[in-house]
């Protein structure tokens, strides 16, 4: 590791070392300034690496602290935070599979890795229980005890594709362009109140002004009707979410809304339509500055600028924000702390178009949040504006903002060892816990049939595992189930490690996951939210998200270039 870092550090050793932008960047390559900048972060990260701490067990977080309290499925080898037991000198381990067969083994600490028999364990439920043993081997109590799931890890061997992904997310956008409640916007300017979905308009109007632009790209800037009548549509979803964000003068003013009005989402969340979750108008942002730069209107680089501001003013002193406020108080409404992924995304790229230091020093203290933070202690937060947020860590995990991190420090580090070890172990945790790349059995364990009336949630959410369409990825612990834009994140962020790390198997896990959004695809060119068998699609109006079904194109987008790429490096 030593030799590789050595040898990769003196050309991108500079760019990281002056990110903090104190050296301008026409100083950058001075002759001067690159060799002795190597050389600083040569002799850091070298010391690193010599003093390196010896690597985590697996369910370890970097602070030492366990975050699989609350996990219940497992590819690879968990420790887990067991107690030490008084008095105990050795702890005994017994690992009993879903067949009843019983291994053991012993270990000076409670926290042993499973490794040593993980291997010989079949697919399905286990359990293991640890005793704390004296010298003479009297066992003086349990340290603890799970049952969980061991899943089946990657093979490389599932069902192709039908068709390419090219083609599969060509169909998608057309699905887009033919849906009611897209043709409705186009036209009249405003969301369809008969979607329900619609009443998290931040969300999908921000997913549908890209795609807009996406199709726009598609058929050429200028080259015609239809790209007109698709920037014309996207300025029209970012107009309505300018008119309806939060009044100037308010704590959070120019925020675009989380919530529709009362009534317009069939009585969801009620009464939270002046509460803002904060990753949203990030969301939105975004898409303003994606329309900025299509169509050069300086309108929605101005509303983009207005939104950053108010984030500038509300911005703690950790360097994040609330995760819940009500707009017009700014009070909070729970004591959760922003995961600032989206905020630091949309804070960059406001920098990029407009050189305002003010943004990149909002990134870099949002950046500082998640490396004290998550990235410390693994709390992965799920938050999501249709789940209450919870009030204990590791409660409810999710892959998303792992993953954002991963890819953010693969973009923002190239070629750096350590930011590419960290992104490695993020994605290995998303995969962990949230890839299924068999469906489970349910082994007379799952959940029974309901013991009250059904009002058919209970028949869609919990059928049996063998309706799970698989490989796919679940969404967080609170929505343990496969939902296709959790599979398309984990397919972008497999494709950033290929792109950084060159390994093939990267790029192998990607195409599987991308295979089976193409096996779901129906031939209108839905891909239904909801990976598992028999799904009633409803019309596509209330299972069929937007947004997800945008961000499955997009991920199927980025695997037609990764192949294009492969097929000209011969890779």
């Amino acid at each position: 590791r030593c030799l590789t870092l050595a040898c990769g550090v003196w050309y991108n050793a500079p760019m990281q070392l002056m990110e903090n932008r104190n050296i301008p960047r026409e100083g950058r390559h001075s002759p001067v300034v690159l060799p002795f900048a190597a050389f600083v972060v040569a002799v850091l990260q070298f010391c690193a690496v010599v003093a390196g701490e010896t690597p985590a067990k697996w369910g370890q977080a970097p602070n030492g602290e366990f975050w699989n309290g609350h996990s219940c499925r497992f590819i690879y080898a968990p420790a887990f935070g067991f107690a030490r037991v008084e008095g105990a000198v050795r702890y005994r381990y017994e690992v009993i599979d879903d067949f009843h067969r019983r291994r053991m083994f012993t270990s000076e600490t409670p926290n042993a890795s499973l490794d040593r028999v993980w291997n010989d364990l079949p697919v399905g439920y286990v359990t293991v229980v640890c005793f704390g043993e004296a010298a003479d081997g009297t066992v003086l109590g349990e340290a603890g005890r799970r049952t969980f799931w061991k899943k089946s890890a990657f093979t490389g061997s599932y069902p192709a594709a039908p068709r390419s992904f090219a083609l599969a997310r060509n169909r998608i956008y057309d699905y887009f362009l033919s849906m009611p409640q897209t043709r409705f916007l186009a036209e009249n300017g405003r969301p369809d109140p008969s979607y329900p979905l619609n009443g998290y308009p931040s969300k999908m109007l921000g997913s549908e002004i890209g795609a807009f632009l996406t199709r726009a790209r598609v058929v050429g800037k200028g080259a015609g009707a239809e790209s007109d009548l698709m920037v014309e549509a996207a300025k029209k979803a970012a107009d309505y979410l300018i008119a309806e964000a939060v009044p100037a003068g308010n704590p959070l003013e120019f925020f675009t809304r989380t919530y529709a009005k009362e009534g317009s989402e069939y009585g969801r969340f009620k009464g939270e339509q002046d509460t803002i979750m904060l990753v949203y108008p990030a969301s939105a942002g975004m898409a303003f500055l994606d329309l900025h730069s299509f169509s050069g209107d300086a309108k929605y680089l101005a509303a983009a600028e207005r939104i950053a501001r108010t984030y500038l003013r509300t911005q703690g002193e950790d360097g994040t924000w609330f995760l819940k406020q009500n707009a017009m108080t700014g009070k909070p409404t729970c004591p959760n702390r922003l995961l600032p992924t989206k905020v630091l995304s949309f804070m960059e790229t406001l920098y990029d178009a407009t050189s305002n230091e003010a943004y990149r020093a909002a990134a870099d203290r949002a950046f500082a949040y998640i490396e004290k933070g998550p990235m410390a202690d693994w709390n992965w937060e799920g938050q999501f504006e249709d789940v209450k947020p919870v009030a204990s860590r590791w409660s409810n995990l999710t892959k998303h903002p792992a993953c954002d991190v991963a890819m953010y420090l693969l973009n923002r580090y190239p070629g750096d060892a350590r930011r590419i070890a960290q992104a490695e172990a993020l994605v290995k945790f998303s995969e962990d816990q949230f890839v299924e790349w068999t469906p489970p059995y349910d082994h007379h364990r799952s959940a029974g049939e309901p013991t009250g009336p059904d009002d058919g949630s209970w028949r869609f959410f919990c059928k049996p595992y063998a309706d799970w369409v698989t490989p796919c990825a679940l969404e967080q612990y609170n929505c343990y189930y496969p939902i296709d834009s959790s599979a398309a994140k984990m397919v972008n962020a497999f494709i950033a490690l290929w792109r950084a790390t060159g390994n093939g198997e990267h790029l192998a896990k990607a195409k599987a996951l991308g295979s089976t959004a193409v096996r779901m695809q129906e031939d209108d060119g839905l891909v239904n939210t909801w990976w598992m068998k028999g799904v009633n699609r409803n019309d596509g109006r209330y299972h069929t998200w937007i947004n997800c079904l945008l961000a499955t194109a997009r991920a199927l987008d980025n695997l037609a270039r990764a192949e294009s790429e492969t097929m000209k490096e011969g890779r």
